[in-house]
């Protein structure tokens, strides 16, 4: 039975190594487990040592940063993924699931729209991705980072391989509501996210958005 623990360790630091990469450092009291990174309940990197004390992760940078989890495993269970077994907390990346069967010879691909903003209808225009049509089965696409709490909209539709660009099938829509993190505030001129002023005993906080 595969195993996991939350606790063990103490993150040290963490930080950005490129465009989508970022690490975390960290302390643990494990000799022979691997850590492995969330991004909200998505799995996103793994350490290959258990003498590592440095975890690295793809994540796509946004106005709404996603809450990182770490999570011993033991070695045998290095890329099995327990984030639906991880609490729900605030996340930005979502993903669209559907499954074909018996699909005709000339299938294609499918195109993918969705609302442009929370609590708004699907837009034809907003095409989010198109996806080659491979064979019958499960399909995930992970959508970009969503701008909001709220309720969106979503659309695939199937094309087939009429020229120019496919003649539309029948699409099926899906609606996620999601729980995104506010975003995040800025920085100052001297790199700082908060301004704190002391008086009188009490501790004052400002920021901008």
């Amino acid at each position: 039975m595969a195993i996991s623990y939350l606790g063990g360790f103490r993150v040290l630091g963490a930080g950005w190594v490129g465009r989508r990469s970022l690490y975390v450092d960290f302390v643990s009291n494990y000799t022979t487990r691997l850590l492995q990174l969330y991004a909200g309940r998505t799995l996103i990197g793994v350490t290959t040592d258990v003498a590592a004390t440095r975890v690295f992760g793809q994540l796509q940078p946004s106005l709404s940063p996603p809450p990182l989890t770490l999570l011993s495993v033991a070695v045998a269970d290095r890329l099995v993924d327990f984030g639906p077994q991880l609490p729900r907390v605030p996340w930005n990346r979502y993903e669209l699931r559907w499954n074909t069967e018996d699909y005709p010879a000339d299938a294609h691909h499918f195109v993918l729209t969705g609302s442009p903003a929370a609590g708004e209808p699907i837009d034809a225009g907003n095409v989010i991705a198109k996806v080659p049509f491979i064979g019958d089965g499960a399909y995930v696409y992970q959508l970009p980072p969503l701008p909001s709490s709220g309720e969106f909209a979503f659309a695939v539709t199937p094309y087939d391989d009429a020229l120019p660009d496919g003649n539309p099938g029948t699409p099926a829509e899906v609606s996620i509501a999601a729980l995104v993190m506010p975003p995040d505030v800025q920085l100052d001129g001297d790199g700082n996210r908060f301004e704190i002023a002391v008086e009188a005993g009490t501790a004052t906080a400002t920021f901008a958005y």
